[in-house]
């Protein structure tokens, strides 16, 4: 069945009617900030559906055939997401059959989890608009993820508790999976240079220049752990 959220339009198996209400609650009302960030207006005539896929089977199925993945190809256990157009989400009732299966106690958290996982998924949409209406092309991983992490708020990256012991390859690198690393260097970037100079990074990746990158690391990890030593 689907539901009409204000911002995106859901699709789902109608055993989860209430659970999938709560989720498209929280994505309106994260939605707004997500579009002030980028400075575009959202187009509810273009909106997205979120798809809720209920087994993991079938979610690698759509995976593979939308990611033009080979039909052997093993999606990871830990892949439950993405955005393409749509955004294609598993169910978190089948959650078990991943590498996010959680424990009936820790229930509560995972579907904090899934719904800000939902936003960051939400947020790529809005970032694709943004790089459509302004030309922009770099697709540099730091980056475009770490502006999901951070306007989601996974990872506890708004908190002033992180130790920030990633190195610089980690933290810059298009391979690996640094989640936290990205959010962090996203928010202090986000937070302590000129927005406009913000955007001419998702312009070019000519814009991050080595030496720009040596200096948001060297100055992000300082701030970082300095703040999470007072907290200890």
């Amino acid at each position: 069945m689907t539901l009409d959220g204000w911002y995106a339009t859901f699709d789902f198996d109608e055993r989860e009617k209430d659970f999938v209400m709560d989720c498209a609650l929280f994505v309106d009302q994260n939605a707004k900030f997500v579009y002030d960030f980028f400075g575009i207006e959202s187009n509810r005539r273009e909106k997205p559906t979120i798809h809720i896929i209920p087994t993991k089977d079938e979610f690698d199925r759509i995976y593979k055939k939308i990611c033009n993945k080979e039909a052997s190809y093993n999606v990871p256990s830990w892949v439950i997401g993405f955005a393409s157009g749509d955004i294609y989400y598993l169910s978190i009732n089948d959650y078990k059959n991943t590498s996010h299966a959680f424990s009936p106690d820790k229930k509560k958290e995972a579907v904090c989890y899934y719904k800000k996982t939902l936003v960051h998924e939400f947020v790529h949409i809005v970032h694709e608009q943004f790089n459509k209406e302004h030309g922009c092309c770099n697709r540099s991983k730091w980056l475009s993820e770490g502006v999901a992490v951070y306007l989601s708020g996974q990872h506890g990256v708004l908190n002033n508790d992180n130790d920030f012991n990633y190195a610089k390859e980690e933290a810059f690198g298009q391979q690996g999976n640094h989640y936290m690393a990205y959010g962090l260097l996203f928010r202090y970037l986000t937070e302590n240079y000129p927005k406009a100079f913000v955007f001419s990074l998702f312009e070019s990746a000519q814009n991050a220049s080595e030496s720009f990158k040596e200096e948001l690391y060297g100055k992000a990890k300082k701030y970082y752990n300095s703040v999470a030593k007072e907290k200890k």
